[in-house]
């Protein structure tokens, strides 16, 4: 299993939302690069990187900082996969160039499906559809928006189109330190073959073994190693034990 550590960007500087709402941020640091480092040196192998500003505006805002974290991560032997305003092909073809390994498309993938399979043709293996959902509804648009879209159809599909795996988040739970929603990812990853990865709420070591037994094949964790609620050096070695 991944653990895989999380930054959100808003203006350059690593932040957290609470159930995504820009009103409710709270600034974490000013220098990202510092922070992917400090995640390298503590095992992480993955880095889980969202430009907030690019989801909100629908095109990427963050460019310098994503090709820092990009440089910080390859130089301790760590990918990124990144999303946030990713709608174009320029845009990831922009986004590869800055560094990120993986891309995740959500709002696109909404708005425009026959573009997601463009870009799962183009970016072979190197594609994630971002499941974002509030109370069972799919969000986009830097979660801004509602879709009448049905989570395990859309997963089904993008699996068809060739993605590389899912990441399921549960907004209600983004940032609020309550518990991933195991139920609704576990259903997720029973409705598909390529991997799945819950976002939303991670708040416990314990965790990591019962999404394990569900089929999950990584977790993203962001606020709970900012509040210091977790070590995660000892998230990622426990994770790294349910391969």
């Amino acid at each position: 299993m991944l653990a895989i550590p999380a930054i959100d960007l808003c203006d350059g500087v690593c932040v957290r939302l609470q159930q995504g709402d820009f009103a409710r941020r709270t600034d974490y640091s000013s220098d990202p690069e510092q922070v992917v480092e400090r995640f390298v040196a503590a095992g992480a192998t993955r880095i889980h990187v969202v430009d907030l500003d690019g989801a909100k505006d629908g095109q990427p805002q963050n460019r310098p900082a994503i090709r820092k974290i990009a440089r910080a991560a390859d130089a301790g032997g760590a990918t990124i996969q990144l999303g946030g305003g990713l709608r174009s092909m320029a845009s990831l073809s922009d986004a590869i160039d800055s560094g990120a390994s993986q891309l995740i498309l959500g709002s696109s993938a909404i708005a425009d499906f026959e573009f997601f399979r463009s870009a799962c043709t183009k970016f072979t293996g190197q594609i994630l559809l971002g499941l974002d959902a509030r109370s069972g509804k799919l969000a986009s648009d830097g979660w801004l928006a509602s879709s009448r879209a049905d989570p395990l159809e859309l997963a089904q599909r993008a699996e068809a189109a060739g993605c590389a795996g899912i990441i399921h988040t549960d907004i209600n739970r983004d940032g609020m330190l309550a518990g991933s929603n195991h139920q609704a990812t576990a259903q997720l990853a029973a409705a598909v073959e390529c991997p799945v990865f819950a976002s939303g709420g991670f708040a416990h070591v314990d965790e990591l073994a019962q999404l394990a037994q569900l089929k999950i094949a990584g977790v993203i964790i962001g606020k709970a190693i900012y509040e210091g609620k977790i070590d995660y050096a000892d998230v990622a070695r426990k994770a790294k034990l349910l391969q």
